[in-house]
């Protein structure tokens, strides 16, 4: 009887050494899981793409631009300002001024005053991506520009649609000190559009401009209203 009952006893012991052999391996195991776990968040969190923003990998880069603008890591917002204007490759500039736009719109607005060419149209090509509504910045910012960035923002007038801006093109098309070639474009695009509420201001440009092409190029518009 009594070797019955040691027989048991030992097989209890057994039973409890074993189950706690398995608590251990569950808890070692649970205990590496999140130790992997912290080390992969921190090889992919922001603090990583950061690191990346100054990878000697144009795509490292690029990724980790995006990656930084899509998920709203504001604290990035000064390293990638100074690579949308400091970066010499247009390809990564383009991404960092998405990022930029995307994380803090008016912060990217304010780079539209960069005394580089490359980094102003890389903006105004941004925000345009962004929303096409954003053509309103561009539109205030016109009569300080000067007539190439000027032509530029007709391009983006003209895609959006003349006929909204039909009231900005008279105006511009008036302006007798203002850029010959910028004239004649925004005359141009009021061809394709109902100019019935300014045909007066046409023919006030027909008969008093001082430039012959200005004033036949006005005569064109009237003429193409009255053909319709």
């Amino acid at each position: 009887m009594d070797r019955i009952r040691d027989f048991f006893k030992t097989l209890e012991n057994r039973k409890a050494l074993f189950i706690w052999i398995c608590a251990a391996v569950i808890l070692l195991s649970l205990l590496r899981f999140s130790l992997w776990a912290t080390r992969k968040s921190r090889a992919t969190g922001p603090r990583a793409y950061m690191k990346q923003l100054h990878s000697s990998s144009p795509q490292e880069k690029k990724y980790a631009l995006y990656t930084l603008g899509q998920t709203g890591v504001k604290s990035a917002i000064p390293e990638i300002e100074q690579i949308v204007k400091e970066e010499p490759d247009v390809e990564i500039k383009r991404v960092a001024a998405w990022s930029l736009g995307t994380l803090d719109k008016e912060k990217l607005i304010a780079v539209l005053d960069s005394p580089q060419k490359e980094v102003k149209y890389i903006v105004m090509e941004t925000l345009m991506k962004l929303d096409k509504k954003n053509i309103g910045f561009l539109v205030e910012r016109f009569p300080g520009e000067d007539a190439e960035t000027k032509q530029k923002i007709l391009s983006y007038m003209e895609s959006a649609g003349p006929s909204v801006f039909h009231e900005e093109l008279i105006r511009i098309a008036e302006k007798n000190d203002e850029d010959r070639d910028v004239r004649k474009r925004c005359l141009e695009m009021l061809k394709t559009i109902d100019i019935s509420d300014i045909e007066n201001r046409l023919w006030n440009l027909y008969y008093n401009d001082a430039d012959e092409e200005i004033k036949k190029i006005a005569y064109d518009v009237i003429q193409g209203k009255n053909r319709k």
